[in-house]
């Protein structure tokens, strides 16, 4: 776990999302720590996991996940949010750990707001190709 330390104020978090498909099967994992992110592919034929793109976070993004993670207040969140109108087999498990509260939450086809400003976040900090693909998939 990391903490973050601005103006006075500290912050320790550790959030990890990971997407599944056809129930339990692990396709990736996106985890916000040590003050880096690292993208983790994983196979649904046996093969080894692979890290796909890890960086470190600069001073500005730091800021901007510190303001997010401000925001949150996971005693308010619900441990599932499921869109029950949907069929489908992909789903996200969020493991939140902020200033030692912690909090699992289960997503299937919705887009919580508070969720949402993370995984724009951690959208904003993966390379995008030519064709506008995240070059990590």
């Amino acid at each position: 776990m990391v903490q973050i330390t601005y103006a006075q104020k500290s912050m320790k978090y550790d959030i990890e999302r990971t997407d599944y498909t056809k129930g339990t099967y692990k396709i990736f994992a996106f985890k916000l720590r040590n003050d880096s992110i690292h993208v983790t592919k994983f196979s649904t034929n046996n093969l080894p996991e692979k890290l796909l793109y890890s960086d470190v976070l600069n001073k500005k993004q730091k800021s901007e996940l510190y303001s997010i993670l401000k925001s949150i207040d996971l005693q308010k969140m619900k441990t599932e949010y499921i869109n029950e109108n949907v069929e489908g087999e992909v789903h996200s498990v969020y493991n939140i750990t902020i200033n030692e509260k912690f909090k699992s939450i289960y997503i299937y086809f919705v887009d919580e707001p508070t969720l949402k400003k993370l995984d724009d976040f951690i959208y904003e900090l993966l390379p995008l190709n030519q064709e506008g693909w995240y070059d990590v998939y």
